[in-house]
Order: structure tokens, then sequence, then C-alpha cells
């Protein structure tokens, strides 16, 4: 870490912490402004001997850096932990541990640091970022804009991405996680366009922003050209980033027309990972409507449902294969039935359950009750009241 900034952390830390600064704050920071971390060691023992109480923290803090400095990284941790021990709700320790670790690449550990400070400190009070002249100290802020991204705190969240760009314009991971949250969480839609944009400006071979823009273009503004150009760039970047391959397919099969390629990226989804429940459906679905090779896409439908037997989705479509494709309606009614247990306000699923109940197995009755519930919840649904009216006229003598 800059020396200078560390330095000013330690000068807003007392503050702080006492309103004004202690008489020998300066003599403090002079110390840890010296180069040669071994005579900076000598000068803290120094210090040590005349240091108060309330500078302990400060004390053992400065020579864990200093350690580290050196390399002696687990002298560092003991340094960080008595401290800790010492003044457990003292979130400026926590803050500069999570930095040191941050530092020497322990992302996990620095977690665990970052959630004890948001713990402690719920309004997020950071001592000493007045700038980012250092990555280490964007990269602590970014762990923290994600944790609170992870809590719910989008509000943190945002604000902590913001504050960044107000330190560095030119983040572009900044940028980009900011835009996720205002798509996602904020139906701002047109300010993150703009910050994926600018991350892009600032790192053209950036795949996530790629991605995230291409998501957001096909998504929110109908611009499935300019979607279709980032998933690409992003997978020439990344070739193996999964969701690109399947949101890429969707874009290529429901867009233009391009179903053979858009199976190619399908596969190459379930190569890179073979429990990819969704590839698995879409690429069903695929086969099904457009190659008509039925038992393949029955075959990827009942491994998604392996996968994940509590998605609704592949359940309803592979009832759909089954009862128009291999007349298996036995299979085809379970289906639909532990679609409705999953979702039991899917207007379609009771619909086609109704249709195949009256059909195939003459139980109108329980076809007339899905039908009622599909326009309890969809009155306007002008296809299912056609049916309904039609199975009252049929078999219940109802004109």
């Amino acid at each position: 870490m800059n020396i200078s900034m560390y330095s000013n952390m330690f000068i807003s830390y007392c503050q702080n912490k006492v309103g004004t600064l202690p008489a020998d704050v300066s003599d403090f920071c002079e110390i840890i402004a010296i180069e040669n971390p071994h005579r900076r060691i000598t000068s803290l023992d120094l210090y040590g001997h005349r240091a108060s109480r309330k500078d302990f923290v400060l004390l053992k803090l400065a020579k864990a850096e200093t350690y580290a400095e050196l390399g002696q990284m687990e002298l560092a941790k003991k340094l960080y932990e008595e401290a800790i021990a010492r003044f457990p709700s003292e979130t400026f320790t926590h803050q500069m541990y999570a930095i040191h670790l941050v530092s020497i690449g322990k992302l996990s550990e620095a977690e665990r640091e970052l959630e004890a400070l948001v713990e402690i400190d719920p309004t997020g009070t950071l001592i000493g970022f007045d700038s980012l002249e250092d990555s280490v100290l964007e990269q602590i802020l970014i762990s923290l804009g994600v944790l609170w991204g992870e809590r719910d705190e989008i509000d943190r969240a945002r604000g902590i991405y913001e504050k960044i760009i107000e330190l560095n314009p030119n983040s572009a991971i900044a940028h980009n996680n900011l835009s996720n949250l205002l798509t996602e969480q904020f139906g701002e839609h047109e300010k993150a366009r703009e910050h994926y944009e600018r991350a892009l400006e600032i790192d053209p071979d950036y795949a996530d922003a790629h991605f995230n823009l291409a998501i957001l273009l096909t998504n929110n503004f109908d611009e499935h050209g300019g979607a279709r150009e980032h998933f690409e760039r992003a997978l020439e970047l990344e070739p193996d980033i999964v969701n690109a391959h399947n949101d890429l397919a969707v874009l290529l099969t429901n867009n233009f027309d391009e179903h053979e390629k858009a199976r190619e990226h399908y596969e190459r989804a379930l190569e890179i990972d073979p429990d990819y429940a969704l590839a698995h459906t879409n690429l069903a679905l695929l086969l099904s409507k457009n190659f008509d090779e039925h038992e393949k896409a029955i075959e990827h439908y009942e491994r998604a449902l392996e996968i994940d037997p509590n998605d609704s989705t592949p359940h309803v479509l592979l009832a759909g294969l089954l009862m128009h494709h291999s007349n298996e309606f036995e299979r085809a009614r379970e289906h639909f039935e532990r679609a409705l247990e999953i979702d039991p306000d899917d207007t379609e699923t009771h619909y086609f359950l109704a249709v195949l109940l009256t059909e195939q197995f003459g139980q109108h009755e329980k076809a007339r009750e899905h039908f009622e519930r599909a326009l309890e919840i969809d009155p306007d649904d002008t296809e299912t009241r056609s049916s309904l009216s039609n199975l009252l006229e049929n078999h219940f003598n109802q004109c």
C-alpha cells in the first residue's frame, strides 16, 4: 500500500475517534512514513513504550503492515488478530485487516472481515477512503459493494459503486457492477446502458461487460443485432462463459432463425457444464420444435429434471411432448400435475391439463375445474373460455 495513503488513513482514524489529532499523532505519522521497514519497526517499538491505551490499535496495525511488507505474513496476521481480539468492535481494525488480506490475495478471508465490519457498523462507514490511488483500496470497496449486493443492501451497494466512480472514473468494474444493480434492482435501464458502455470504453476487452450489455440490449431495448455482437465478442474474449453460449443460442433461434448455430452454442454450453439445467431445457425445445428430434429432446428434458426437479418449465414442455408426439398420456398427466404443484397459478398448464383430461381420460369434471381455475387467474383468456364453453355444451348440456 502507498505509505502516504496509509498515513492519511491513520490520521482520518484519529480524527474520527477523538475529533482532534492527539498530540503525538504527528510523530506516529512520521514513523509510519519511514521507508526502511526495519527502521520503521524499531521506531514503532520505541513509540510503543510511551503510547497510550487508545494508540494500541494504531501501533499493532502499523507493525502488522510493516511485517507484511517484510514478508513475515504469519507475524503480521498475529498482530492483526491481537488488535481485533483486544478491540473486536473497532471497525478500523477489520477494515485494515481486510485491505491487507485483499493485497495478498486472500479474498475469502477478507470477505469475512468485511462481513464483521458490516455487522459492527451497518451504516458502512469506512475511514480514510478519500481517493483511490491504490488498486487494493478499490478492490476492497468493490468487494464491499458485492457483499452488500448479496445481502440485498442495494442502496448501500449502489452508493459504494458510485463513490468508487467519483474517486476513480476509470474503474471499469465499478461501472459494470453499478450497471448490474441499476438494471436488476432499480429498473434504470438507460443509466445502466451508459455505465456498461463506459466500462467498455475504459476496457474494450472486458468480457463480462460485453455479456451484461448484450443481455440488457436484447431484453430491454430490442436491439438484437447489437446484443449479438456483444455476446459474440464476450465469447471471443472468454470462450467458456457458459451463460453467454446459452443466451446467444436463445437470441439466434428466437430473433435470427439460425437454429443450427443455436444448437452448436447449446451443445457447447453443455460441454462446459453438463449440469446446466436451463441449457438442457432450451436445447430440448429447439430439438423438438426445429429438428423434429423428439426422442433426443425427451432425454434433455429428463436430464434437466434430474438436475432441478423443482423447475416447472421442463415439466410442462416434456408433458406437451409426451402428449403430442409419444402418446404417453399418463406420463404427460404426471408432469402437468407436478408442474402445478410447483406453480399453481400457471394458466397454460391448467389449460393443457384440462385438454388432456377431457380428450384422453374422459374426466370432464376435472377438466372443467382446470379450465375454470385458468379463467380465475386470467379472465381474458379467450381460448380457455372457448374450450370451457365447448366442454360445457358437449358434456354438461350447458350452452
